[in-house]
């Protein structure tokens, strides 16, 4: 997750190395349908699961002609970010977010951890120069300092994480029901991406989901739909994602899903029943 730094000898005895991957995530989908939540490019299929596969792959190639220990890892306790910079991947832009020459910041980051001896390569130099698209164009002024991110206003954080979003960020908070994603928009390096694979199916979910049917599921049916993406492995708890469907439909002024949205005005989740009180009103100001 790029936040802990723990050293590679703690998940491979006698680790020496670590292989770091990215995998390109960047994809044309589907428009976003009608009272539709937007979900963010990385968590559209499960990207993480489709690296660790190929990194897989890749040892098996690599035990054709060496002996060797692993464990492959993505989205884990290694710090991925630094990582990547110090193998060469990328360099930190504004956004605190790793560019890459290739794609941007397009792309997920995986692991091999071996007891394999190899030469390092040098880290990647560049930086953003002058620009500051990302950080004028960040809707809750997260990124206030360059290369800095302040997490407790960043809506990609808030997304999934418990808490009572301040106002100012619910009116910013748009459509979105996971993730958010404008920084890398608006980015110089992401204006010209290349889809250079298939869209992985395991864990598709697309760029949208119906902010109604979320509000409506309980545990059991959002495992059983979402659990091969990454929000539904317990990445994402289900009343973090109906806070955020609550949100969105507020934005949206969708007065289609008042009667949704008042099963939780007194849910004895404090989380939900606030947000739930703040997007009845606000709906109800527009209808």
């Amino acid at each position: 997750n790029g936040f802990s730094s723990p050293s590679p000898q703690k998940f491979l005895n006698n680790g020496r190395s670590v292989i770091v991957g990215l995998l390109n995530y960047y994809a044309e989908d589907r428009p976003l349908r009608s009272l539709e939540g937007s979900i963010a490019r990385y968590t559209r299929s499960n990207y993480y699961h489709d690296i660790r596969v190929r990194l897989r792959s890749m040892v098996k190639v690599l035990k054709r002609g060496y002996k060797f220990h692993f464990r492959v890892f993505s989205n884990g306790p290694l710090a991925e970010k630094p990582l990547a910079v110090r193998a060469g991947l990328g360099y930190y832009g504004k956004h605190a977010i790793i560019i890459n020459d290739k794609f941007g910041s397009w792309f997920v980051i995986g692991e091999i951890v071996t007891d394999l001896e190899i030469e390092p390569d040098k880290p990647t130099k560049g930086d953003c120069g002058d620009c500051r698209l990302c950080i004028d164009a960040c809707p809750t002024d997260a990124l206030n300092t360059p290369y800095r991110l302040d997490w407790k206003r960043c809506i990609q954080f808030l997304s999934n994480h418990r808490a009572i979003i301040p106002e100012d960020i619910r009116r910013a908070w748009g459509n979105r029901l996971y993730g958010c994603t404008t920084c890398q928009e608006v980015c110089p390096r992401n204006q010209n991406p290349k889809q250079n694979h298939p869209i992985p199916e395991y864990g598709y979910i697309g760029p949208g989901l119906p902010l109604c049917e979320i509000l409506s599921l309980d545990e059991q049916d959002y495992r059983a739909r979402y659990g091969r993406n990454q929000i539904g492995a317990k990445w994402v708890e289900l009343a973090c994602l109906k806070r955020n469907a609550i949100l969105a439909l507020a934005n949206l002024k969708a007065k289609d899903g008042l009667n949704h949205i008042r099963r939780f005005e007194n849910d004895p989740d404090p989380m939900l029943a606030e947000h739930a009180r703040w997007a009845i009103g606000e709906i109800c100001r527009w209808v």
